[in-house]
């Protein structure tokens, strides 16, 4: 604990987002990609055919705006909300080395064992939406496109993997998984698992978009650490990008080979998916021993030089003088319970903690979030 008037730049924010923001916030950005896509469309159409356009530097000028629309709809809540987006609500973004390296295994075990079966899903869906196959359909749209080879790379190799693992981890590990700890943390996983896949808009990604975004949602869970989401987020999409590459170059040079490779794939699946689950099991078990025993995590070096700057105003609105330090993991239990009274210095004003809010209008939020995205889905295709 420390002194009101010891000084101090800039204080931990322990303050957290609501349900209610979540489902604004997903509402929002499917409004948003929904008005781009259609404005995009409209000035590449007034521009004239995709013949006469580079594909990959039209895919990079869509992705910078999408990804910039994406962050920018979290930071305006991290600024309305006074909320950290990297920290806040008992969350860090630390470089925590160990578990990125299991969170990485275990995303990469996702993948290797879904590829497969996500590439005959899309087969699936292109066949009933399109009457062909994802690869017939591929080379129709290959013979209409060109593009310059350094934008390809620059696209494929580059914005993809490290954009979305960047912006599209802000809004749902940073805000949607965040406000939805209202219902719980188990719902919380489930519930962004199931915004995050049906965001991307289109059936073909539901598949790896689900059980990768479960992975990513249920280890930022577990650790707390927004910057561990990130690597796994990094790690899955460039792995998507390299073994699509890999398998179309094995197929045209090597067509016997896709059945070992295949094989090997779901080995290293296996074994990457069981010792990063048995890891995270134990890191889960033992912060829930914790928890059962009553005892608090051991404050690091962190916590104790930026510690929360907080008060409790019942009686009257706080001033800076009524303030105490508190490290985060020594934060009142009752800090985000509905009727709590708990105030937080942000380093320009007092701003009261957000109270827990699962009521109606939270539930209506999310649910037409999710209907909207299913109807932009089908509309998509």
């Amino acid at each position: 604990m420390y002194g009101a008037g010891e000084r101090q730049k800039k204080p931990y924010n322990p303050n957290s987002f609501t349900a209610v923001d979540s489902g604004l916030a997903f509402i929002i950005i499917l409004a948003l990609f929904f008005g781009l896509d259609n404005g995009f469309a409209a000035v590449i159409n007034a521009i004239g055919p995709i013949e006469n356009l580079d594909y990959y530097l039209v895919s990079i000028i869509s992705t910078v705006i999408s990804q910039g629309a994406i962050i920018g709809v979290a930071a305006i809540f991290a600024k309305v909300r006074h909320v950290s987006l990297l920290s806040g609500g008992g969350f860090k973004a630390e470089f925590d080395w160990l578990n990125i390296l299991f969170g990485v295994m275990l995303i990469l075990g996702i993948s290797f064992l879904l590829t497969s079966a996500h590439f005959e899903f899309v087969d699936d869906v292109y066949r009933l939406a399109y009457g062909m196959s994802y690869d017939e359909y591929a080379e129709l749209l290959q013979e209409r496109i060109h593009g310059n080879p350094g934008f390809a790379l620059l696209y494929s190799l580059v914005l993809v993997p490290l954009l979305p693992c960047v912006c599209e981890e802000a809004l749902f590990r940073g805000v949607i998984m965040k406000g939805l700890r209202n219902f719980g943390d188990f719902a919380a996983v489930i519930m962004t698992s199931v915004f995050f896949c049906f965001m991307h808009g289109n059936f073909g990604q539901i598949i790896l978009q689900f059980f990768g975004g479960l992975a990513i949602t249920a280890v930022v869970m577990v650790t707390k650490n927004y910057v561990i989401g990130c690597a796994m987020h990094f790690a899955n999409n460039l792995f998507v990008t390299l073994i699509t590459v890999f398998n179309a170059v094995v197929n045209e040079y090597a067509p016997g080979m896709e059945l070992l490779l295949g094989a090997a794939q779901i080995i290293c699946g296996v074994v990457f998916l069981l010792v990063s689950v048995v890891y995270f099991a134990k890191v889960y078990l033992a912060t829930y021993k914790r928890k059962l025993t009553g005892k608090s995590e051991k404050p690091c070096a962190k916590d104790i030089e930026n510690p929360a700057l907080i008060t409790n105003g019942k009686n009257k609105m706080p001033s800076r003088e009524n303030c105490e330090f508190v490290v985060r993991t020594a934060l009142p239990a009752d800090l985000y319970e509905n009727g709590a009274n708990y105030y937080f210095y942000d380093g320009e004003k007092i701003v009261k903690i957000n109270e827990k809010n699962n009521g109606r209008l939270a539930k209506v939020l999310l649910t037409a979030g999710l209907v909207i995205s299913v109807v932009l889905i089908f509309v998509s295709l």
